[in-house]
């Protein structure tokens, strides 16, 4: 739990001390808009930074504990996850604060794993944009040290936990390099900051989305050349159709209707849902055929995306 709480700390230190770009919020529900600094690459760069020092002058020590000793940081996060909430509750009674509406029925404990607080804050250290950062950094120390200790336990690094590590880190550099977007989900918006989100982002996202790297690591395949290059094929087009999709209201054109099935109006709409899936599958694929676990992964992301547009649709 103290290296957990100590790789907060730092994330929340440098999240707080970084500079960045001030950028406002949209407006929420009383008609205020907060301010937020967006600096998330350059807390990944230092973290990486430090990290490479680490290993250089202490060699593979650090990362070969991380990787052993995953499933202990994991219940270390859901318990910072708890506690963290704990906090926001109890600080949501004291002074005027914007509540959510999910989350203020009156029930502590529905409230407490909601979240009552809307957009609890430090000063102007927003809690709930910071609590990305542990997810995604996180989740980038998880697959950097499995890497690792494959390196270490078979003396090279496989294809397929390249392929796994490489785009898994694209995918992590591209959601902090357009920390932006975040501001508009209805995450920060229209949801409270309580243990849900706290355990999502502390825990579930690190340990969930490394899950291949986690499999590699125990498990080494090496992949045959055209294997390796179908899948590099099917991450690359699901990211063409995950970043470049613009939808048409973006476009300045009008948004297509409900029930436009037009090829265009499907891909404006679905192109990000559908790419975010092959860049999942194509990460299980990596890891062959030979166990079901990698492929827990995109059964997760199917259902959570489902969910998502349906929200997305809800709250349009």
């Amino acid at each position: 739990f103290l290296w957990y709480g100590a790789f907060l700390v730092n994330l929340a230190g440098l999240s707080a001390f970084l500079p960045g770009d001030e950028v406002q919020g949209p407006r929420l529900r009383d008609g205020t808009r907060l301010t937020y600094t967006l600096n998330a690459l350059t807390v990944l760069q230092t973290i990486v930074t430090l990290g490479i020092l680490l290993v250089k002058n202490q060699g593979l020590h650090a990362p070969l504990w991380v990787a052993d000793h995953d499933a202990h940081l994991a219940v270390a996060s859901i318990l910072a996850a708890a506690i963290v909430a704990g906090i926001t509750y109890a600080c949501s009674f004291h002074g005027q604060k914007l509540l959510s509406v999910s989350g203020n029925t009156g029930c502590p404990p529905y409230d407490w794993a909601v979240g009552r607080e809307l957009s609890p804050r430090i000063g102007s250290f927003d809690l709930k944009l910071f609590a990305v950062r542990p997810g995604l950094i996180g989740w980038f120390v998880l697959i950097a040290s499995y890497l690792l200790k494959q390196y270490h336990d078979l003396g090279h690094i496989t294809n397929s936990m390249a392929l796994v590590v490489g785009f898994q880190t694209l995918y992590i550099v591209d959601a902090l390099w357009y920390e932006t977007e975040l501001l508009n989900s209805l995450a920060i918006t229209h949801d409270g900051f309580g243990f849900i989100q706290a355990v999502v982002h502390f825990s579930w996202v690190p340990c969930v989305h490394s899950l291949q790297a986690r499999y590699l690591a125990d498990f080494p395949v090496t992949l045959p050349l055209w294997k390796a290059g179908l899948v590099a094929a099917l991450n690359l087009g699901g990211y063409y159709m995950y970043r470049c999709r613009k939808p048409k209201k973006q476009q300045g054109g009008r948004r297509g209707s409900a029930t436009d099935l037009s090829p265009r109006c499907i891909f404006a709409k679905y192109g990000k849902v559908t790419g975010d899936l092959m860049m999942s599958l194509s990460w299980s694929l990596a890891c062959g055929c030979a166990s079901a676990v990698p492929y827990f992964f995109v059964a997760y992301r199917a259902i959570a995306l489902a969910y998502q547009e349906y929200r997305r649709v809800q709250h349009a």
